[in-house]
């Protein structure tokens, strides 16, 4: 699982077209020389307020001290959750995202008995569930408030 980070800029931009392809893009840039990676989108669930976006690496890298050594992430795929709570006086609350949790395509969890591609292509609900039975994470350790910036789910 990854993070935390400290200065993080992460940007995403996924679509879900008429005849159901998705596309966008992710992108992650730390402070520090922790992560840095690009990836493209390959899927996209959204229940309510909530999405949940999931690509593969085009570039980047994982370094120490969350790894214990420097990880190319290229071909990799990844999740992350990201909670749309309003805008402005209409906001309930901050809008969230979740950690991102990458693994090299193909990759077996026996605890759920998933791989990855299996994992990623679940929908929100049962992903939390799932990721957080996997990493024994409590949801307020998992999905945190966003400092400054928005998400718009719709």
């Amino acid at each position: 699982m990854i993070g935390p980070q400290t200065q993080v800029r992460f940007s995403f931009s996924a679509i879900q077209h008429a005849d159901g392809s998705v596309t966008g893009e992710v992108q992650d840039k730390d402070g520090g020389p922790t992560l840095q990676f690009h990836g493209k989108v390959f899927d996209l669930k959204v229940d309510g307020n909530r999405a949940k976006i999931s690509w593969t690496f085009t570039s980047g890298t994982v370094n120490p001290p969350l790894v214990p050594v420097t990880t190319d992430l290229t071909g990799w795929v990844a999740s992350v959750v990201v909670i749309d709570n309003g805008e402005g006086n209409n906001a309930t609350g901050p809008d969230m995202i979740s950690r991102i949790y990458p693994a090299p395509p193909g990759t077996f969890f026996p605890p759920i008995n998933m791989t990855i591609e299996q994992l990623n292509a679940l929908g929100v609900a049962d992903y939390l569930e799932k990721v957080l039975f996997l990493t024994g994470a409590s949801y307020s350790h998992y999905v945190a408030a966003i400092e400054t910036g928005s998400v718009q789910v719709r």
